[in-house]
């Protein structure tokens, strides 16, 4: 471990070959491991100020310069300030650090550490760029630096037909991106990919230099990034080169190609049952549906696949080129763009809600039918509700007593009636068995019954006038 090298004598040294803002590559100060770095920081207030400029778009000071420690320490030139790296293991910034080499450092005055946006460090991954639209080469590669000017890729069939002074999106996705890229959109009229004939196109927005030909791009939030083009007026290639460069800091410039067409539509050949694949001509042009390219759509073609973006290939990742302009399979160029991940992910997510919604109605009618019979049906299944009205409602101890009490209460009123009804029989009985016991008696009893009612009835016809 290079614990105990003299870092202020190299700091000085780097110093000497700047005097505008530049950028040190990694491997310039011996490529340190995480931690092995003994120097201190200078100034700590100074940094975060300097820091917080940054982030609120002002520019920072022109005398830092920025390199990458793995695993996202970052080293800022500036001079004389002084300061301790212990004041920046509790920020909020990426750093690791280890704290026993720490203790052992030295203070210099030249150089000083301060700290990379999380956003950005990367822990030394290089950055992958795309060319999604137009589609680039066959066989371009997505992480070699410096293969200008189509990375490694050579002419092949036009993907795009345009009109001299179209307005033309091109969309490119970069991972891993670095803080402070910039990219770069050229035309070729050269039949040959000469280095030399390539000029920048106006892009709209995206705080395009008309100096450089440049704009920012690689923003960490964003999946895809679009720019506007216009194509030069009075311009007509059949073999024309669209470039997209993409310059990383520390890395250098990543090159990829995409192969156009620009024909006047007066001097164009009549498209008309020519279109192939779905195709609709429209002004002796050819538009494709999504998946499809070329003069008369006859180029089948999709985008990366998910693996390829996200970098689990492993050829991919050693630099070796990837061939994702003309593969065979289902087009997925919709895939490409914002739109296709939105209108691909919304109707995963409604057929899910509707296979969802179809098997809890199933397992609602099956187990529990008779819960809703206005949506399912009246079920007649007495059993069912006596036996569900008693898994709802379980009997409490105090209802139990009640009940109990009641079925006692009557019972004892239907033992009283029966007692009642059993003395008033034997009743009759004895006053059956008396009367026959003593029949003079009786004899008596109408006689003076029958007298009574003879009475009665002579009183009555001496009250009638004659």
């Amino acid at each position: 471990m290079p614990a105990n090298r003299n870092i202020r004598n190299e700091a000085q040294e780097q110093i000497r070959g700047f005097r505008e803002p530049d950028y040190l590559h990694p491997g310039r100060f011996g490529n340190p491991s995480a931690g092995t770095v003994t120097i201190d920081t200078s100034d700590v207030d100074f940094i975060m100020k300097e820091m917080e400029k940054k982030r609120n778009g002002s520019s920072m000071n022109s005398k830092m310069l920025h390199t990458t420690f793995p695993p996202g320490v970052s080293l800022q030139i500036d001079d004389n300030r002084k300061g301790s790296i212990k004041d920046f293991l509790d920020s909020r910034y990426y750093i690791k650090a280890d704290e026993n080499l720490v203790k052992d450092a030295k203070y210099f005055s030249e150089a000083s550490f301060s700290l990379q946006d999380d956003q950005y460090a990367s822990g030394g991954t290089p950055p992958q760029g795309f060319l999604l639209d137009p589609v680039s080469r066959k066989g371009t590669s997505r992480s070699d630096f410096g293969l200008a000017p189509c990375g490694g890729a050579s002419k092949g069939q036009a993907r795009l037909l345009a009109d001299p002074g179209q307005k033309t999106e091109v969309q490119w996705l970069i991972k891993d991106p670095v803080e402070g890229g910039h990219c770069q959109i050229r035309l070729s009229r050269s039949e040959e990919d000469d280095p030399n004939s390539f000029e920048s196109l106006h892009v709209e927005g995206n705080g395009y230099d008309s100096r450089t030909g440049k704009f920012k791009c690689g923003d960490p939030h964003k999946t895809v990034e679009t720019a506007t083009v216009k194509l030069p007026y009075e311009t007509s290639c059949p073999h024309c080169t669209l470039q997209w460069v993409y310059e990383a800091p520390g890395y250098g410039k990543l090159y990829q190609c995409a192969d156009i067409s620009i024909v006047d539509p007066d001097n164009r050949e009549d498209c008309e049952g020519k279109c192939q694949n779905e195709g609709i001509c429209e002004n002796r042009k050819c538009y494709c549906v999504a998946g499809f390219s070329g003069e008369f759509c006859e180029i089948e073609g999709k985008a990366p696949k998910d693996e390829e973006i996200s970098g689990e290939n492993e050829a991919g990742e050693n630099g070796e080129t990837t061939e994702f302009a003309e593969q065979d399979g289902t087009p997925e160029t919709e895939a490409k763009s914002g739109h296709g991940f939105f209108w691909y992910y919304f109707w995963g997510l409604l057929l899910a809600l509707l296979l969802a919604a179809i098997i809890c109605a199933l397992l609602w009618y099956f187990l529990k039918p008779i819960l809703n019979p206005l949506l399912f049906g009246k079920i007649e299944l007495d059993d069912e509700k006596e036996s569900l009205n008693e898994d709802r409602n379980p009997p409490r101890e105090e209802d139990k007593k009640k009940e109990d009490q009641l079925k006692e209460q009557r019972q004892k009123q239907q033992e009283d009636k029966k007692n009642e009804d059993r003395k008033k029989e034997e009743a009759k009985k004895k006053e059956a068995d008396k009367k026959k016991k003593d029949p003079k008696k009786n004899k008596n009893n109408k006689k003076k019954k029958d007298s009574k009612s003879s009475s009665k009835s002579k009183k009555k016809d001496k009250k009638e006038p004659a």
